[in-house]
């Protein structure tokens, strides 16, 4: 293994790929995670017990590959791309014959189409780029439980009544409730620091929700009224859940955005409970982001 000899020095090279660039460009980018694989390295004992040095040796340069993807994002209309480990082809989110969509030598497919077992491809095949990763980690040498078992399979609800809303009636992004704890949506009005202390430098309206902090109101404000079902996590190991939502219509597959509007802790420190809010994200006829609110998810 390898040790940090000089942490002033360059230790690693960062490449960006085709999809990191485009995030740059929609300023979009934000690294929150980062994992180390040995994926592709063959390891030679020199004769002494240890590595022999690898500076000799032909490397290849990182590309960009297809098995990139873990999680398709999704486009200004809830579409996604992505190629599937079972060779299906999705472009905005639409299912494609073999071929490139970049040069028309793809058409799209016609007739009766399994969208359910594609949203299934979809899953499986972000499972298998997660695997091909080969993560360096740990396990647990003290547990031999690797997963964790749920009650329920699946869960129906009642048929809601029809509802239509119209776009533009819809409250814009940066004064929906759902997305009230969004940092990039507080009320911040512009100050004067004199010697007065810290003064406004008028009176700016708050358009923006307050975001609710008391957990107990919360809950009442999730549950009054809506349809809900709970389900059991059990697992005597320490568990990351890794959350895609999809939406099957037709003859496409869509994904739902996620936002998450924080977690909540009692006075003792204890935690109580994370919040997520599911829908789709529009643009009206003036190009002003709407966020259509279909479903939370609580993780108590």
């Amino acid at each position: 293994m390898a040790g940090i000899l000089n942490s002033k020095q360059r230790i690693m090279d960062v490449i960006i790929t085709n999809n990191g660039r485009r995030q740059i460009a929609d300023n979009a980018f934000n690294i929150r995670f980062a994992s180390f694989s040995d994926h592709g390295i063959f390891y030679s004992d020199d004769g002494t017990g240890v590595t022999d040095d690898a500076e000799d040796r032909i490397m290849f340069e990182a590309h960009v590959s297809n098995t990139d993807i873990i999680i398709p994002e999704i486009n200004d209309k809830n579409g996604i791309s992505i190629d599937t480990s079972a060779g299906s082809k999705i472009t905005n989110s639409r299912f494609y014959t073999s071929g490139s969509t970049t040069l028309n030598t793809s058409t799209i497919k016609k007739g009766s189409i399994n969208i359910f077992s594609s949203s299934a491809e979809i899953i499986k095949t972000a499972i298998d780029n997660f695997d091909r990763l080969q993560i360096i980690g740990t396990n647990n040498g003290f547990n031999e439980e690797k997963y964790f078992k749920i009650t329920k399979s699946k869960t129906e609800f009642n048929e809601p009544e029809e509802l239509i809303a119209q776009l533009s009636n819809l409250p814009a992004t940066f004064v929906d409730k759902s997305l009230a704890n969004q940092i990039n949506f507080r009320y911040m009005p512009p100050v004067c620091d004199g010697e007065n202390g810290i003064t406004p430098l008028a009176m700016y309206p708050k358009l923006q929700k307050e975001p609710i902090r008391n957990f107990d109101y919360l809950l009442e404000n999730l549950y009054d009224g809506s349809q809900y079902d709970s389900f059991d996590i059990d697992s005597t190991n320490s568990t990351d859940l890794l959350c895609q939502v999809f939406e099957n219509t037709e003859n496409e597959i869509l994904k739902l955005a996620i936002i998450d509007y924080g977690s909540y802790y009692n006075d003792e420190g204890a935690f109580q409970g994370h919040v997520y809010h599911l829908g789709k994200l529009y643009r009206d006829k003036n190009n002003i982001s709407k966020f259509v609110k279909l479903f939370c998810i609580l993780f108590e």
